[in-house]
């Protein structure tokens, strides 16, 4: 975690300090912070209750002082760590909270040296460069942050990201300087003008020149670089001495020179098309260059589906061979001073002799980059690339206008966020209907057009578990509806639309058909790997004959088997996957569908006094403390079962439901007092779903010598641990079994 860097040049040596992570959360209005081994002296003045503490939720990550209540008067940070050195240059990254009045200076040997500047209430750099003026450290360096709003109760915080210090060591002779070049290798577009990247050290004097005068253009009154022509350029400097600090020096860079970025797309995103008949096909439209542009070729993600004319891009009946999905790129050749770039359109191709039947689409945005969108977790940028994505089932399609893009923070987990007047287009082929959309999100209140009818409460209900956010169905039930339109709200006060999951429900055209009425009960279960575990089936008041399969793995990976009226399920791989029941369409039923979540959990590992265990089983032949690996974002509940534990009262249930009566929430480990028998039972929880039951056996070697084990008629015998004979049925724990002269330890559960 990056909470203050401090780095520094000597005329000697080149230090890095690698930066410290420092977690704190403190209302003393003096105090030592050490920062990557520095001792700073830090003094706030500020209300009562003000704290500094380490925020996460920001961007970077920041120390910050104040609160929302507790206003910083003055903040200062002093040090004596750089005595007898010479500062050139400080850099600070910080923000200010957005009612304050906040400006920061730096102080040497006590006077304020440099104008002290003001911060924003964005994250912004403000350096202090040629502080030293040859002037040594004697009593200390001081960094000041002065508040001066009159609120009584603003927001007078301030958050600091980084801190950056470079200084030489004033004894030392003068050193060759070593340059840090940011960025490297600066890129620049034909045509365009870009600053000199930064140079340190800051305080010495450079000169610039280039011997690759047709490719870039040098201005070394202004420092920009513009491009002239697509290639690789050197810059060469040179750095004047500085005396009793730098001898002169020389350094070179890099510029590379891109072409333009070319203007072409095509007019929709997504069509359809059907099999032997055809499909609207398209060619690309180039706004820029608009003279002498490059060769245009087009390709076909998939040929076996549809193949497309490479030069031009015309798409014949007979080329449409098969339904599936493609998409159509179409690529423009760099020339002259444009780079190479593509466009590309999607196409869902449909099997028009094929019966239509009823089905759902879900498209989930709650991962990483979904559907071959970028993930963005802040900042201004949006979705560049895709423009519309179809369904697994290659029958929906979404289709994209406005701003829009895949999101991700803290706050509001994996989503596609929809702007301020963003659209949505949901459609389907001819022949089809859409007969319901179910959406999970927030902040879902655009316009739909055509407008949804009366939503029922029953409408609301989520097959995947839960209620939607936000339900469309058709006005009429003889609506034939194949597209709709959302945009997202526009007003000033507006908030994006924030979308999680959508489903998608259609059916032929004129379609009567009932559903199947599949569910599961509970719709979450969790099992360990390679154990066989016993689950429900599917509810099937219909009778349908039902098929189960887990879509994200291999029929090697899993077993199902259903038997007595139970699923009987072993996975191979630990995971949380998605168990899927469906039935065929037909008997005027539509294709039935339901899911379950299926957490496969691993074998947790179980030590006994800090030794892994091998089997299920501990020797408590002496007081045993017992730890087991927890995963994250879960908890473990267990309990110690023997013949004489007690049976939970009424005040020892609980209404945590994750937490089963008579369990204990696991913290920190288990002691196990000495001759301990029975079992050690637990089993991990979160979110309403429990894992199974895992039971270590405990026992101890209680020194019984008079069993007779000398018997050959092969009738089984049962002792308890005192070496007493077991008559009738056992209850719960350990037992010496005795067969044909031989004896073993055995758990009855």
């Amino acid at each position: 975690m990056l909470i203050i860097c401090i780095s520094a040049n000597s005329f000697a040596d080149t230090y890095n300090w690698t930066c410290s992570s420092t977690q704190a959360s403190k209302k003393d209005e003096v105090f030592t912070l050490d920062l990557n081994g520095i001792d700073w002296t830090i003094t706030h003045n500020v209300q009562k209750g003000s704290r500094y503490s380490v925020r996460d939720g920001n961007t970077p990550i920041s120390l910050v002082f104040g609160s929302n209540n507790a206003p910083i008067s003055t903040l200062s940070f002093v040090t004596d760590y750089f005595k007898g050195m010479i500062i050139n240059k400080v850099s600070i990254k910080a923000k200010r909270h957005s009612k304050a009045n906040t400006t920061v200076a730096t102080k040497i040997n006590g006077t304020e040296i440099g104008v002290a500047k003001e911060i924003n209430a964005t994250f912004q750099e403000i350096s202090f460069e040629n502080l030293s003026e040859e002037v040594t450290v004697e009593n200390g360096f001081e960094i000041l942050f002065t508040n001066t709003s009159k609120e009584t109760k603003s927001n007078g915080g301030v958050y600091i990201s980084s801190i950056e210090v470079e200084y030489v060591n004033a004894s030392a002779g003068p050193a060759t300087p070593v340059y840090e070049i940011n960025p490297e290798n600066p890129e620049v577009i034909i045509g365009e003008v870009i600053d000199f990247p930064e140079i340190s050290p800051s305080n010495l004097t450079y000169s610039f020149q280039t011997d690759d005068n047709e490719v870039i253009e040098l201005n070394t009154i202004d420092k920009t670089i513009k491009g002239l022509k697509i290639g690789e350029a050197t810059i060469n400097f040179t750095t004047a001495p500085v005396e009793g600090q730098y001898l002169a020096g020389s350094g070179s860079f890099k510029v590379s020179v891109l072409g333009k970025n070319p203007q072409i797309s095509f007019e929709n995103p997504s069509i359809y098309g059907k099999v032997n008949t055809g499909v609207v096909w398209q060619q690309v439209t180039i706004t820029d260059p608009q003279d002498n542009p490059g060769t245009v070729t087009y390709t076909s993600s998939d040929p076996e589906t549809v193949t497309v004319d490479a030069t031009t891009g015309v798409i014949k009946p007979a080329d449409v061979k098969k339904a599936g999905v493609v998409t159509i790129t179409g690529t423009i050749a760099a020339n002259g001073d444009y780079a190479e770039g593509t466009a590309s359109y999607q196409i869902v191709v449909v099997d028009p002799n094929e019966k239509i039947e009823p089905g759902t689409t879900v498209f989930d945005f709650t991962t990483n980059n979904p559907y071959g969108m970028t993930t963005q977790n802040g900042g201004g940028s949006f979705e560049p690339k895709i423009k519309s994505i179809a369904g697994e089932n290659e029958t929906v399609t979404l289709t994209f206008g406005g701003k829009y893009r895949s999101y991700n923070t803290s706050n509001a987990p994996y989503h596609l966020r929809l702007q301020k007047g963003a659209t949505l287009k949901i459609a389907v082929p001819e022949g089809y209907k859409i007969t319901k959309v179910g959406i999970t999100g927030s902040d879902i209140l655009g316009t739909y057009d055509p407008a949804s009818g009366n939503v029922s409460e029953s409408d609301n209900e989520d097959p995947d578990g839960g209620t939607f956010s936000y339900v469309w169905i058709p006005q009429n039930e003889t609506d034939k509806v194949s597209e709709i339109l959302y945009t997202s709200p526009s007003g000033s006060s507006a908030e994006p639309t924030q979308i999680k999951k959508i489903n998608v429900m259609w059916d032929a055209i004129n379609s009567d058909q009932k559903s199947a009425q599949l569910t599961f009960t509970p719709n979450v279960n969790g099992i360990y790997v390679n154990e066989i575990a016993e689950i429900n089936v599917a509810n099937n008041p219909n009778n349908r004959i039902i098929t189960y399969s887990i879509p994200a793995l291999t029929e090697d990976d899993y077993d199902i088997e259903e038997k007595d009226g139970k699923l009987h399920i072993l996975v191979s791989k630990p995971g949380s996957y998605t168990l899927e029941a469906r039935s065929v369409a037909g008997d005027g039923f539509r294709d039935g569908f339901a899911i379950m979540r299926l957490n496969v959990y691993r074998h947790l590992m179980v030590s006994a006094d800090n030794a892994p265990l091998e089997k299920d089983e501990v020797n408590t032949g002496s007081k045993t403390f017992i730890t087991i690996n927890v995963p994250e974002n879960a908890y473990l509940y267990y309990k110690i079962e023997n013949s004489s534990a007690p049976a939970p009262t009424a005040d020892e249930i609980t209404d945590n439901e994750n937490q089963l009566p008579g369990y204990e929430l696991y913290e920190d480990g288990i002691e196990i007092p000495a001759k301990t028998s029975g079992t050690l039972n637990f089993y991990i929880a979160n979110y309403g779903y429990k894992s199974p039951i895992r039971k270590i056996a405990l026992s101890f070697e209680t020194g019984v010598t008079d069993i007779d084990a000398n018997t050959e008629d092969g009738v089984v015998r049962l002792f308890d641990l005192n070496g007493r004979q077991i008559n009738g049925e056992p209850e719960k724990g350990v037992y010496i079994r005795i067969q044909n002269g031989k004896a073993s330890k055995v758990l009855v559960k």
